[in-house]
């Protein structure tokens, strides 16, 4: 591919021997690891089969322009004709295929990954226990480890169709991209899907346009430059197609490079840490019981527990702790995201940037094609200031006549195109041959540029044009001066602000997000359209110079910059650190770039930057997050890591909103699943695993569809380098809150019955071996079925104080009565779903007759299954008093530890 080259006239062909122009080309270095087998590497090399050799072989950098057209029998002026693009077609598409997918170890990440390897541990010292340590074998040993292992079957088939369906989703919303090229068939200019192009196309690239295939350069300009595969440079270069698809570079590296590396999203990442501590606690609580019963209780009352069955006993430690439905809603919210974001035309490059975007404390937004519209006039391919000043010339038939008749004498010689550093472009043009102008001159040097940057070159009613570009800029119009070498005029065109933007920027403010405009504009233009779109509030404006000197950024002088982080009390006179308002105009990308990384380096600032251009790719690659627009430039999408498919800032809001929902909404998942889920150890194996399918799976489910609660875009943005998804607000409130009302009121519920059949505590606590036939009167079958049915009491209380654990986590700091699951703005029937799902799962389990024989599960008396209702209603009114407080006294001791 070549790199650059100097070119006396541009549309020049590169063909012939007198030219001058020497290309320069950039070598692609492969390493492949040798092969032992050199008869192997030999065999495949001859049948076309080894990337690497096929690579090596690429010489059609290396022949002449007229033999690159014999060869692929094309035409530079023709192109392809209809008969030759049918035969072509027929070798495939454009398309280079994914790496393959590595199947297996995507299985063992769904059947071991997350808490279900704690299950595996489970299952495997349960079948351990069944044989050989059962002597005799029980039944209910080998129906345990059944059970645990329908549980990991139904989560790992769970995490993978969730999983399935995200990734569907995702690539659905991809072919809505327009990737498009431009080529000449038969003689005719014209735009094809990128996937259509075949071996011999003639490819024309403009500036900013992405490199759709393998292409040999046959036309060039003094002022191309390639950035990997995407193009900057004023003029428009001819390309001959070569290779496509799976036979390109790109497709061919990608054969031998292999799948992708899997990277954890910032939301696995939490989870797992959390995985990781919850794993060691309950492996430890494992390794503590069985400790117990070989050092203690074997000894001290010995026959009271087999190794068999202290296995199973402890197996409790390890069920307990795992929130099997955490896994899960994790991959359901991934699939919940990308359902709302493929609906509102937003294509997301990785699941992760949502999260991320959650954390957003600052946004800085180019101007053009960003916040305006972009199109200042009707529909022409190229840059929008020059197809403006195109139309602005069209409406007069006498300046049309004279452009045409101009244009057919002249013919351009020199061309300095606009850059963002220089402000201006200039063009010479020649009379052609045998030709002369009306006024006697052979040449005119033409400039249009930024009046700022050209006014000080010229004299001519500088005063006088200067105050009208100030009067023009200052109504949000764009202005150019044009020059013929002297100051001819000035044009001002209108990029009036998308109807979007307003109520976009308002409520991203309100979300505690600051918005910062970063143009290349002139600061007049850019201010005025600041204030309409509601960047800037402020009556007051300061300049740089001001900033400099105020006393908040003389506090910060030779600070440094990850400590610069803005105060409650800070004003509106910190520039980048805690200003509000803030518009940077006449930029460079190379500025761009800067202020994004010195924005990034400030305090605890998670960066996301919007643009359309070629100059916003550097800011756009930088930033946490990168937001292109779907009309913007193919190198701005590249970059980004974002796309707004449909322009529309206001998706930006959403994006915002579900990154906060995910982490909201785990949250509450962790809070409503450890209470009841650690304490479940206290029942027996059946009923906790039973216990880790109703609530842990199918109402833990519900709370992923969750709706924001109604402050959740009036809160300050997550920092994501310290605020944790757990942290000890959420230990205290899970074990010394919600938890201290769960559990004495399900082991009340157990001595109550205890005590209805004559057995009082000191009855029933540390007997040990005493339980035996005889004890109290009762034969040992009757000692049994006490114990069975007290744990389904325990079981069936623990599910239905759950009911109040789930209404009241809904919600962190909102009553109930303004957000009830039923009607209203926070409506969630799946709540509801939810409910009924593990009240029947609880019946099945009572009550089913084969589960009764395996498992010795049994009915419970009728006031058993009501009282907990009342347990589960004063679940919820004690955490309405809690919220109230929060409420009312925001900094008291109750609101400093809530979660």
């Amino acid at each position: 591919m070549p790199g650059s080259g100097p070119s006396a006239n541009p549309g020049d062909s590169l063909a012939g021997k007198d030219h001058e122009l020497q290309i320069r080309y950039r070598t692609l270095s492969i390493h492949v690891d040798t092969m032992t087998d050199e008869k192997k590497a030999a065999v495949a090399s001859a049948k076309g089969n080894d990337p690497a050799a096929s690579i090596r072989q690429i010489d059609v950098h290396r022949i002449p322009v007229d033999e690159v057209y014999t060869r692929f029998s094309t035409s530079p002026t023709v192109g392809l004709e209809a008969s030759a693009i049918q035969r072509r077609a027929k070798d495939g598409k454009n398309v280079i295929s994914p790496p393959p997918t590595q199947w297996v170890k995507k299985s063992l990440n769904y059947v071991f990954g997350g808490f279900n390897f704690l299950m595996w541990i489970a299952f495997i010292v349960t079948v351990l226990s069944y044989k050989p340590l059962g002597q005799p074998p029980a039944i209910f040993n080998l129906g345990v480890a059944f059970l645990l292992l329908l549980v990991i079957i139904v989560s790992s088939t769970f995490y993978a169709l969730v999983d399935w369906h995200a990734s569907r989703i995702m690539n659905s919303i991809k072919t809505l991209i327009a990737d498009e090229a431009s080529v000449i068939r038969d003689g005719q200019h014209q735009s094809i899907p990128a996937r259509d192009l075949v071996v011999g196309d003639v490819v024309t690239l403009t500036m900013g346009d992405r490199v759709p295939a393998d292409l040999r350069l046959v036309q060039i300009s003094s002022d191309v430059r390639f950035d990997r595969s995407l193009l900057t440079g004023e003029r428009k270069l001819h390309w001959v197609v070569f290779a496509v698809g799976d036979k390109s570079v790109m497709g061919r590296i990608v054969a031998m490079s292999g799948a992708t590396k899997f990277k954890l999203t910032t939301v696995q990442k939490e989870v797992w840490f959390f995985t990781k501590i919850i794993s060691t606690l309950a492996l430890g609580l494992f390794a503590l019981s069985l400790i117990v019963w070989a050092g203690w209780v074997r000894k001290a009352y010995p026959g009271y527990a087999t190794a068999s069955s202290a296995i199973i006993n402890s197996i409790g430690c390890l069920t307990a702790f795992v929130p099997q439905g955490l896994p899960v809603c994790v991959a359901l919210s991934l699939t919940i995201v990308a359902r709302r974001m493929a609906k509102r035309n937003v294509l997301v490059k990785n699941l992760a940037t949502i999260e991320t975007l959650g954390c957003m404390s600052v946004l800085c937004s180019d101007k053009t094609g960003t916040l305006t519209v972009g199109k200042m006039e009707r529909q022409v391919k190229g840059d929008a200031t020059d197809t403006a000043v195109l139309r602005f010339s069209e409406p007069s038939p006498s300046l049309a006549r004279r452009r045409t008749n101009k244009l057919s004498i002249v013919r351009e010689v020199i061309r300095d195109p606009f850059n963002s550093r220089n402000k201006w472009m200039l063009s010479v043009v020649a009379a052609r041959p045998g030709f002369t102008s009306d006024d006697g001159v052979g040449r005119w040097m033409l400039v249009k540029g930024g009046p700022d940057v050209l006014f000080p070159k010229c004299s001519m009613h500088r005063a006088t044009l200067q105050h009208l570009q100030e009067r023009w800029s200052s109504e949000g119009q764009r202005v150019l001066a044009l020059c013929r070498p002297h100051l001819v005029g000035l044009v001002g065109i209108r990029d009036p602000p998308r109807t979007d933007v307003p109520d976009a920027v308002r409520i991203i403010r309100r979300a505690g997000v600051r918005v910062f405009m970063v143009t290349g504009d002139f600061k007049l233009t850019a201010l005025a359209i600041a204030r309409q779109v509601g960047i800037i509030t402020e009556g007051k404006v300061d300049d740089v110079q001001s900033m400099r000197k105020s006393e908040v950024a003389r506090r910060y002088a030779g600070v440094r910059a990850p400590a610069c982080r803005p105060g409650e009390d800070d004003g509106q006179r910190a520039l980048v650190l805690t200003g509000d308002d803030i518009v940077f105009a006449r930029t460079t990308p190379e500025q761009k770039l800067r202020i994004v990384e010195e924005t990034k380096a400030r305090g605890d600032n998670t960066v996301a930057v919007t643009g359309d251009g070629v100059n916003d790719a550097p800011a756009l690659k930088a930033a946490d997050i990168g937001v292109a627009m779907g009309s913007g430039s193919d190198v701005a999408k590249e970059a980004a890591s974002m796309i707004l498919l449909n322009n529309d800032l206001m998706s930006v809001t959403v994006a915002i909103e579900m990154g906060r929902l995910v982490f909201d909404n785990l949250k509450k998942v962790i809070v409503y699943l450890m209470p009841a889920g650690t304490y479940t150890e206290f029942v027996g194996v059946f009923a906790n695993v039973c216990f880790s399918i109703t609530n842990d799976v199918v109402m833990s489910i519900s709370l992923m569809y969750e709706k924001p609660e109604s402050d959740l875009m009036l809160r300050k943005p997550r920092n994501a380098r310290t605020d944790r998804l757990t942290n000890w607000q959420f230990f205290f409130h899970i074990y010394l809150f919600i938890g201290l009302m769960m559990w004495p009121c399900a082991m009340g519920m157990w001595f109550l019955w205890m005590k209805q059949n004559g057995l009082g505590f000191y009855d029933v606590f540390f007997v040990f071996n005493k339980w035996q036939d005889g004890y109290k009167g009762f034969t040992i079958d009757e000692l049994n079925h006490l114990v069975a049915v007290g744990q389904c009491i325990y079981y069936v209380t623990m599910v239905f104080m759950q009911y109040g654990g789930l209404l009241a986590v809904r919600n962190r700091r909102v009553s109930i009565l303004r957000s009830n699951p039923l009607w209203g703005p926070r409506r969630n029937l799946v709540v509801l779903c939810g409910m009924l799902g593990t009240l029947l799962i609880a019946v099945v389990n009572l009550y089913g007759p084969g589960l009764q024989n395996v498992f010795g599960t049994t009915p419970i008396p009728g006031m058993f299954w009501g009282i907990p209702f009342a347990f589960a209603a004063g679940i919820l009114l004690v955490d309405e008093v809690r919220k109230l407080i929060v409420r009312t006294y925001p900094k008291s001791i109750v609101a400093k530890a809530a979660w």
